[in-house]
This record gives C-alpha cells, structure tokens and sequence, in this order.
C-alpha cells in the first residue's frame, strides 16, 4: 500500500479540520490496538499531512474523507510525527 497525503486549505486549518483528523486518527489507532508504523504526519509546509503504509490500511476511508491522494514517501527531514508510531521503520526502502 502506497503513502498518502491530505492536503488542506487555508479556511480548512481556520476550521481545526487537521485537529479532526488527527483525533480521528488517534482513535482508530487505539481501538486497532496501537499497530506499529501506523503513523501519521505533518509537512514542515503547515498544510500537508502524510499517512505511512500502515496508517493508510488502518484509516483509508478516513484518508479519503478528508481527499487523501496516494503520494511517494516524504523526505523523513520535511516532516514530525503527528500521530501513532513512527519509530520502527516507518522510512524504509521497503515502506516506499
């Protein structure tokens, strides 16, 4: 499964619509039982939002809700943690 990426307008941000989507995101974490490298996170530009492999096979119909596109891997640098687990090999090669 591919990466994906959310991207949000300015009104968007106005409106806490990533702040939903991180808190929905927490919760399907939680009710999956903490699945390694689900992982959620924010691009150093403020509007973008990626979800590793594992995260988009825990959440795609949230992803999609909210019009996540399948995208490459960011650059591990132009990103944080935004939600779930990322200290595993979230970056690989193979998560690519």
């Amino acid at each position: 499964m591919p990466w994906y990426r959310v991207t949000f307008s300015k009104p968007d941000l106005a409106a806490r619509q990533s702040e939903i989507l991180q808190d929905d995101f927490r919760v399907l974490i939680v009710a999956a039982g903490a699945p390694l490298n689900a992982a959620m996170f924010d691009h150093k530009d403020g509007v973008s939002f990626y979800f590793s492999p594992e995260g988009v096979r825990l959440a795609l119909p949230l992803i999609e809700r909210y019009g996540g596109v399948p995208c490459s891997a960011p650059a591990e640098e132009d990103v944080r943690l935004f939600a779930g687990d990322a200290n595993n090999r979230v970056f690989d090669s193979k998560s690519r």
